[in-house]
This record gives C-alpha cells, structure tokens and sequence, in this order.
C-alpha cells in the first residue's frame, strides 16, 4: 500500500507512517521515503505534515528538499505547510543530532531563505 499510486490511498498509509514515525523514526523515516507523494498536494495531509516534522527532529538535510519543494509549490496549502515546516526546522538547535547547520555565522535564523535555495 505504500507505493499505492492512487491519492485515496494515501491518507491512510500516511497516518500509519506518521504513528511508526513517532515510534521508531528511523523505521518511519524509511517508510516515508519509500510513500509515493509524486503530487504536491499529497504533501498537505497532516499525517504527512507531522511525519515531516518528526523527520526534521531526526535529518534535517534529508527533510530540506521536500520543504523547498512544498515552498516552491502551487497549492497554498502545500505552501502553508511548508511554511510552518520551515519555521520549526529554524528552532532546530545547531549541535542536534539532525548534524545539519543551515544558519549563518551570525546565528540569524535563516531557514526560509534556505528553503527557497538562496544564499
């Protein structure tokens, strides 16, 4: 059912991801990377959202792409969403174990600007 093409099928499978996730992240993680979220508005569903927001907790590098992506988005639900995945993954303490640093020097906050792949 994971790699299940068809759109109604997702939401389903992804609040199963979303409660292997907040279990065991790497195994959830796993499963997340393997979904088929070829649609932008598949990345809008909560259970995705919040697998999304565990990932962040777990690799932010890895998580990074599809942020920009959901920024870079023609839905505006895709791109709220992304907007409130961005915020959190800036609260993201630079020594965690996500072993991801995307602020400057200075220490400004700056994932937003990351996301949209600009200096």
């Amino acid at each position: 059912m994971i790699r299940d093409p068809s759109p109604w099928v997702h939401p389903c499978v992804a609040g199963a991801v979303e409660a292997v996730a907040f279990n065991d992240i790497s195994l959830g993680m796993s499963l997340f990377r393997r979904m088929s979220l070829s649609e932008d508005r598949l990345l809008a569903i909560k259970n995705v959202c919040r697998s999304i927001q565990y990932g962040i907790h777990a690799n932010l590098a890895e998580m990074l792409p599809i942020i920009r992506r959901m920024l870079r988005s023609s839905e505006p639900d895709v791109q709220e969403a992304g907007v409130r995945l961005a915020s959190i993954a800036a609260w993201i303490p630079e020594n965690s174990s996500s072993g991801s640093s995307i602020r400057p020097a200075d220490g400004t906050l700056c994932v937003v600007i990351s996301a949209y792949g600009r200096p």
